[in-house]
């Protein structure tokens, strides 16, 4: 990461590279916190940008994406709606705020406002996206959330007739696994209560204490075993008639 130090005594004067170093820290800082985003989607609509049609035009309200790795406003834009090959597309444009006299006597532009802008053309240039493939943000982030792999619990012969109560198990992330849902009537001891596939099975017996109910004023602790070869039984015989598998403990697969 780039640090300009300012802190030796008596400062020092400022050049021209100083203050373009300056820019190359907030525009490096900048791309290291959007890169990711970058790369999911090549434009980004972060605010308005509300893209409507009204009789034969097309109606883009002014806001903010990011483009390129870049964050740029966008002023809005009110066009007639591409017809036949033609199609709309996002570009940039640098507007010139200020331009100043060197000591070689050159004028050049010093303050720039590089901002987004709509194009029509037959086809969409090399980086850049037609806007009604545009993203917003949280389309990109939520379609990149890895989201719950739930699978329902092999050879369960009980289940909550509740909708999204059914006993189901997944494995997360750092390879535990984890259970969710209701078993009414649980088996008596000695029968399996379901069965997990391999490679989500135990390198060992599992066995834990569970809390089950039979009534709304009565409950029953039971010890359950996941066994190696995957099959989930009662140790003993003192279980309720409802097994909330959300309480269950989760464990390192093999």
């Amino acid at each position: 990461m780039k640090i300009l130090n300012n802190l030796p005594n008596g400062g020092f004067k400022t050049f021209s590279d100083d203050l373009r170093f300056m820019t190359e820290i907030n525009k490096d800082a900048f791309e290291m916190l959007t890169a990711a985003l970058s790369d999911l989607h090549s434009v980004i609509i972060l605010k308005g940008c509300e893209i409507s049609t009204t009789g034969s035009n097309t109606v883009v309200t002014p806001g903010v994406i990011l483009m390129h790795n870049e964050l740029l406003a966008f002023n809005g834009l009110t066009f007639p709606t591409p017809t036949g090959g033609d199609v709309a597309y996002w570009s940039t444009e640098d507007v010139v705020l200020k331009s100043r006299a060197f000591q070689a006597g050159n004028m050049e532009d010093v303050h720039i406002d590089k901002v987004a802008r709509i194009e029509v053309g037959g086809s969409v240039p090399s980086g850049s996206l037609a806007i009604d493939e545009t993203k917003r943000y949280w389309e990109v982030v939520t379609a990149n959330i890895i989201k719950p792999n739930w699978q329902p619990l092999p050879e369960s012969t009980h289940e909550f007739p509740s909708v999204g109560a059914e006993a189901r198990f997944l494995m997360d992330n750092s390879g535990f696994v984890r259970f969710s849902g209701f078993f009414t009537n649980a088996d008596p001891v000695g029968m399996n209560i379901g069965r997990l596939p391999v490679g989500y099975r135990p390198t060992e017996n599992f066995e834990f204490i569970h809390i089950s109910s039979a009534t709304h004023t009565s409950a029953y602790f039971n010890k359950i075993r996941i066994q190696t070869d995957g099959y989930i039984v009662p140790v003993d015989n003192n279980i309720g008639q409802v097994v909330n598998l959300n309480m269950w403990p989760s464990f390192k697969a093999n």
